[in-house]
């Protein structure tokens, strides 16, 4: 119920953040090109990461590895620099880690430290909400649909599934448990 009431804050990194969702989830540089000359995904985390850095009372960096989440994700990384020297290709490896896995980690600490209270997470839950309207629609209306044993799928595989929407669900539920034990 607090998390109806929580007003919401417009500062940089949160709107920085929604921005990157939308192009991250919703793809609006394939939607509109002219947005992909200026790399806008890179342009957004550059402009979360400088305001995480240069307002550190608008993010909660503290408590960052407090979340079980956020101590999961640590795991993982250790287990994934422990093992990608272990991989069959080892370029493969890091190119994998450093063009996919890196701007995943970057994103989710961007995410956790950014949430300092219900209407915070308010914001990025509607965020990725309107993200996810808008790839819908453009899965359904505009990009071209494929079968592949007897289920329709998006042609293009750059699109999020059921398994990025359980990590959020699970991100989120952790920092909703944070937020109502603080």
């Amino acid at each position: 119920a607090r998390a109806l009431v929580a007003p919401l804050v417009w500062d940089p990194i949160r709107v920085s953040l929604g921005a990157l969702m939308l192009v991250s989830i919703a793809g609006i540089h394939r939607i509109i090109p002219i947005l992909a000359v200026f790399r806008p995904g890179l342009l957004l985390t550059a402009v979360a990461v400088g305001c995480a850095v240069a307002l550190p009372k608008a993010v909660n960096a503290k408590e960052f590895f407090a979340t079980w989440p956020a101590q999961r994700v640590r795991v993982l990384l250790i287990l994934t620099l422990v093992g990608m020297p272990l991989g069959l290709s080892l370029g493969s490896s890091l190119k994998f880690f450093l063009e996919t896995y890196l701007p995943n980690l970057v994103f989710f600490g961007l995410i956790v430290i950014a949430i300092r209270n219900a209407g915070d997470l308010r914001f990025l839950i509607g965020s990725y909400f309107v993200s996810m309207l808008i790839l819908v629609y453009m899965s359904i209306f505009v990009w071209e649909m494929r079968t592949f044993g007897g289920f329709n799928r998006v042609n293009s595989t750059v699109m999020y599934d059921a398994n990025d929407l359980g990590a959020l669900f699970a991100l989120l539920y952790g920092e909703l448990h944070a937020l109502a034990h603080r």
